[in-house]
């Protein structure tokens, strides 16, 4: 039989070590242990299975001592002490932690005192804690493996959690569940629920590594009785109710742990004395040796047979000296994994504040160089697989206390690209990196190219402006490292197309101050068309949009013929439609040329079907398409990949802009990024002046859509509507507007 396994993602909470003071506030909460520098305050969230399982808690490491020593005292809310018991402590992993269920109440506070030894568990306590994973990720030795049972203060690398289980074998090891790596040693402390107590046959299976299993402090020494599946085992005489197991694991070579080929580490099984043939797989037939006895020797243990210590939240923690505290928690919020790239995660970093004076200022640093951010809580990207640290400050006044928030970043997280949501994510959180960064330091050096893939898969048209703004203004060499230049100039079209939209005067000015930060020929072109389209279609300034125009048309290349389509956008715009066609005509007249002469003599006007197509045919089969992929992708969101159909669209055809639909499609797309102004602007010249068009009414009603979101005076709009109306009567469109005038 072959168990499969899934690696567990990260818990929410993770270790942090206090490096220097630590404060209280004033509190309304009576201090119920005098002497004791520190206290936690837990919400108990998740009861145990059995009473005498209890609590366990993983809190940060106080460092109110300066060795690792202190003693924990637990107090329910009512003020009445609760038995408690620590399992494991470092500076890094911080302290594990036991206690009994309160009589009474949903909270309790933890204090931890001074002390030449700590109370720690052992077998002895009324207190059964299940079932809780050690992990040491720096050996494979089975002796190191044994240590962890002695419990107290630990290695540094060392780390603790609950062990969940799967759902074939909950019993089991799969591997580190914090992501780690091999070499690892483990040791697993858990209790078994016995309801018929008696002689019972236990069975484990190594499937990597070395195991060793005590039950009630006796080492389970395996010997083949019979031969089935599970014949291999043990005979041990249980009592009723919990019966502590013990497993001691190891894990050799490198690389992590894929349960899909080993089936993870190990697993543990039993046949109980009042087992039935059906939990045994059942009778074996006549067909086989020992017919009539049952298929198995043993079955996996089941879930509801482990006991499971009740869960808790960390609230806060006070000091009762007066300064504040410093203290996180990091949750793995996003994955992001491209290819044959190293995956990297987004972490939300969270300060503890409640213990704090409401005044507490919080800050982050994350490396040497410079890179710190102010803030209770943001997120940051991390290199996956990795072993990070971060450092709080919390500051009052001139009083402060530092933490080193250590994790390994790892987890299976759903991760969507698709959504708009984490794209603005991942984004935000580029912002704040980079912005926190100096200059001279690239915040995303640990990502490596994984970082930069990432960056161009999510680039979309309207989103991450911010962003894209700061790299170019101000990381340009970075970006010309790390990017191609025809990603680069993706970026600076998303940033050119959005920034009128959001501050028409700010758009003018960034593309100055491009100017003044590049000698590229092409791209000064292309801040010169974009403050010519600002110009135009905003600020209605069509002097200095001539002069702009004037001065690329007289150049040659690509350049110039956008000049002169959006040269013939001014006379649309301005109501002179003879001098538009022309313009566009003149255009469309050369690219029709260059096409042709590109072409075998014998191919020219070649249709799909293979026999001679005029060119106007050709013209309107191609516009016919353009329109139709320009719909679809606009659908679909992919604006960027609208904007660029859009481009090849209007350059080889800019008479579609008169005689075809094209007018109408570009609106779409700026609707789409709610840019009402810029649609508008080319939609209301063509409802006044085309006539005879079968897209007049999809036109007509796109403007409306318009002036409202812009929010146009109602006597304009009613004027607009009661045109249309009458222009459209027995259209269906004209009902539309004759219901916004309030008539049938």
């Amino acid at each position: 039989m072959t168990l499969r396994f899934a690696h567990l993602g990260m818990g929410a909470l993770l270790p942090i070590v206090l490096l220097v003071g630590l404060a209280m506030v004033s509190h309304a909460v009576e201090w119920h242990v005098p002497n004791a520098p520190l206290r936690f305050t837990l919400e108990l969230t998740t009861p145990p299975t059995h009473a005498a399982a209890g609590y366990f808690v993983h809190l940060p490491d106080g460092g109110v001592l300066p060795n690792t020593k202190s003693f924990t005292q637990v107090v329910a809310e009512d003020g009445t002490p609760v038995e408690s018991a620590q399992l494991w402590r470092n500076r890094l992993g911080g302290l594990a932690l036991v206690f009994a269920p309160p009589l009474r109440g949903t909270t309790v506070y933890v204090y931890m005192s001074r002390a030449r030894r700590p109370n720690l568990w052992t077998p002895n306590s009324s207190i059964h804690p299940s079932a809780i994973l050690c992990v040491d990720p720096t050996t494979d030795r089975m002796q190191t493996a044994k240590s962890l049972s002695t419990f107290g203060t630990v290695g540094p690398a060392v780390h603790y959690d609950d062990l969940v289980g799967y759902k074939k074998a909950s019993y089991c090891i799969g591997g580190d569940l914090s992501g780690h790596p091999r070499p690892c040693a483990f040791y697993l402390l858990s209790h078994l629920v016995t309801k018929a107590p008696g002689k019972t046959w236990i069975s484990y299976f190594t499937l990597d590594g070395t195991t060793e299993i005590r039950v009630n402090g006796r080492v389970i020494v395996q010997e083949k009785r019979i031969d089935k599946w599970g014949g291999t085992g043990a005979y041990v005489e249980l009592k009723k109710g919990l019966n502590r197991f013990e497993v001691f694991q190891t894990a050799s070579g490198t690389g992590g742990f894929d349960t899909r080929k080993t089936g993870g580490l190990m697993y543990l099984t039993w046949r109980t004395p009042n087992a039935t043939m059906h939990e045994l797989g059942g009778v074996r037939s006549a067909k086989v040796p020992m017919s009539g006895t049952s298929r198995m020797e043993t079955r996996t243990v089941r879930n509801d047979e482990i006991a499971r210590s009740g869960k808790c939240r960390l609230l806060g923690l006070r000091s009762r000296d007066g300064l504040p505290l410093a203290a996180a928690s990091a949750t793995a919020r996003h994955l992001f994994w491209l290819g044959d790239e190293k995956p990297i995660l987004m972490y939300k970093l969270d300060a503890f504040t409640r213990g704090n004076a409401d005044e507490t200022e919080y800050s982050w640093q994350f490396n040497n160089e410079g890179t710190a951010v102010s803030g209770t809580k943001l997120n940051w990207i991390f290199p996956g697989l990795v072993d990070n640290q971060v450092k709080l400050t919390a500051s009052l006044g001139n009083r402060r206390s530092q933490s080193m928030l250590s994790f390994y970043s790892y987890g299976h997280i759903s991760t969507d690209l698709n959504d708009a949501a984490t794209r603005k994510d991942f984004l935000d959180a580029s912002l704040t990196m980079f912005r926190a960064a100096p200059r001279s330091v690239d915040p995303m050096a640990s990502c490596g190219s994984a970082y930069w893939r990432m960056l161009s898969h999510v680039v979309t048209i309207g989103e991450g402006y911010e962003l894209f703004t700061h790299l170019i203004s101000e990381r340009l060499p970075l970006l010309s490292k790390h990017l191609p230049a025809g990603e680069i100039e993706c970026l600076q079209d998303v940033v050119l197309d959005a920034a009128p939209c959001r501050d028409v005067g700010q758009a003018v000015a960034w593309i100055h101050a491009q100017r003044k930060q590049t000698s590229n020929r092409s791209y000064l072109n292309k801040l010169a068309l974009s403050e010519a389209e600002i110009r135009m279609h905003y600020l209605g300034e069509s002097n200095t949009v001539n002069r702009l125009l004037g001065t690329l048309m007289s150049q040659s290349g690509e350049s110039a013929e956008i000049a002169r389509i959006r040269h013939g956008d001014l006379a649309f715009i301005s109501g002179d439609l003879n001098r538009a066609t022309a313009m566009y005509a003149d255009v469309q007249n050369r690219v029709r040329h260059h096409r042709n002469a590109g072409q075998p003599s014998g191919l020219r006007g070649v249709g799909l079907g293979g026999g001679h197509v005029d060119n106007w045919k050709l013209t309107a089969f191609l516009g016919v398409s353009a329109s139709e992929t320009v719909k679809s992708l606009i659908d679909q969101g992919q604006l960027m990949k609208a904007r660029e159909t859009l481009q090849a669209w209007e350059r080889q055809f800019p008479l579609s802009k008169v005689s075809g639909d094209f007018v109408l499609q570009e609106a779409r797309y700026y609707m789409a990024l709610k840019d009402w102004v810029r649609a508008r602007s080319m939609l209301e010249p063509y409802c006044n002046m085309i006539d005879a068009s079968s897209y007049i009414p999809d036109a007509s009603l796109a403007l409306l859509t318009c002036m409202v979101n812009m929010k146009a005076p109602q006597e304009e709009i009613r004027t607009f509507c009661e045109q249309m109306s009458e222009r459209l009567e027995f259209h269906p469109a004209g009902k539309t507007f004759r219901s916004y005038l309030g008539r049938p």
